[in-house]
C-alpha cells in the first residue's frame, strides 16, 4: 500500500505530465495555426481604432503593428502583469521610433544623420537614455496596473475614448461583466468596442473537452478559462447601440469570435 507521499508524489507527476500535453497542444500545435487564421480578421478589425484608444490587456503589444497610427492620437496601454512590461516597452519603442523617422522624412532631414541608430535604440530601452519619458510623454502611454486601478487613481476618465480594445483578455478576467460596464463607461457616445475572443464551443463534444482541460489551461494560461460564453454576455450588457459578432474559422477545440460594439449616443 503506498502512503501519502508516495500517492502525492504520483499525483504531481501525473498532472505535469496532463499539464505538459495540453501545453503541447494548445500552444505549440493549435498556436501557429490559429495565429496564421486570425491574423487577417486582426489587420482589419484593429485597423478601424481611432482617436484616443485604450486597449485593455495589451500583453506584449502584438496589436500593436495592426493599428493605424496615423489615425490615433493617443494610445493607452494597461497590462498589469510584470512580465510583459519589458517586451511591451520594446514594442512602444518601435513605433515611437518609425513616427520620428517618418515626421523627420516630411520635414526633408537626412535619416542617416538624423534617426536614432540601433545601438542607441537598446541603450534606450534598457534604460540608459531618457525613451522610457519619451513613451509616457507622446502619443504611446503605458501603464502597469490594472483597468480598476487605473480607474481608481485617475490616469484614465470616463467618456474620454473613442476606441477600447480588448485582444484575447476577457477570458481571463474573473468579473468579465464590471470590465464590460467600466469600458461602456469609459468610452465616448459613439465610441467602438473592437474585441477578438475565444468561447466555449456550441458543440457539446468539444465542450466537453474543454470543460475536462480547463482546470489545467488555466494554470498555463494565466488565468484563462476556454469555458466562457463572452459572445452572448457582450450583447446582454445595456448600453450598445449597436452589436455586431462573428465566429472565426479557427481548428477545434477553440473557438474564437470577432467584433465591435458601438456604444449609444
Amino acid at each position: 500500500m503506498m502512503d501519502n507521499t508516495s500517492t502525492s508524489q504520483l499525483l504531481a507527476i501525473g498532472s505535469g505530465i496532463i499539464l505538459s500535453v495540453v501545453s503541447y497542444i494548445l500552444i505549440d500545435y493549435f498556436g501557429p495555426i490559429i495565429e496564421n487564421k486570425i491574423k487577417p480578421t486582426k489587420e482589419i478589425l484593429y485597423s478601424e481604432a481611432n482617436g484616443k484608444v485604450l486597449e485593455i490587456g495589451s500583453g506584449n503589444g502584438s496589436t500593436f503593428k495592426y493599428l493605424k497610427f496615423e489615425n490615433i492620437s493617443t494610445l493607452i496601454s494597461i497590462e498589469p502583469n510584470p512580465f510583459m512590461f519589458n517586451e511591451l516597452e520594446k514594442q512602444s519603442l518601435k513605433y515611437i521610433r518609425v513616427e520620428a523617422k517618418e515626421k523627420k522624412e516630411k520635414e526633408g532631414l537626412n535619416d542617416n544623420e538624423n534617426d536614432i541608430d540601433n545601438d542607441e535604440m537598446k541603450n534606450k530601452i534598457n534604460g540608459n537614455g531618457d525613451f522610457k519619458d519619451d513613451i509616457n510623454s507622446n502619443r504611446i502611454k503605458i501603464l502597469s496596473k490594472t483597468i480598476e486601478m487605473a480607474i481608481s487613481d485617475k490616469d484614465i476618465d470616463y467618456l474620454s475614448f473613442d476606441t477600447v480594445i480588448c485582444n484575447l483578455v476577457l477570458c481571463s478576467i474573473k468579473d468579465e461583466r464590471e470590465i464590460l460596464h467600466d469600458i461602456i463607461r469609459l468610452l465616448k457616445p459613439g465610441g467602438k468596442f473592437l474585441f477578438i475572443e475565444h468561447i466555449a464551443s456550441d458543440k457539446n463534444h468539444w465542450r466537453i473537452f474543454q470543460h475536462l482541460i480547463n482546470p489545467f489551461w488555466s494554470l498555463i494560461g494565466d488565468n484563462c478559462k476556454l469555458t466562457k460564453k463572452t459572445d452572448k454576455l457582450i450583447k446582454s450588457i445595456k448600453g450598445w447601440e449597436k452589436v455586431s459578432i462573428s465566429k472565426i474559422n479557427t481548428p477545434l477545440p477553440l473557438n474564437f469570435i470577432q467584433g465591435k460594439a458601438i456604444k449609444e449616443l
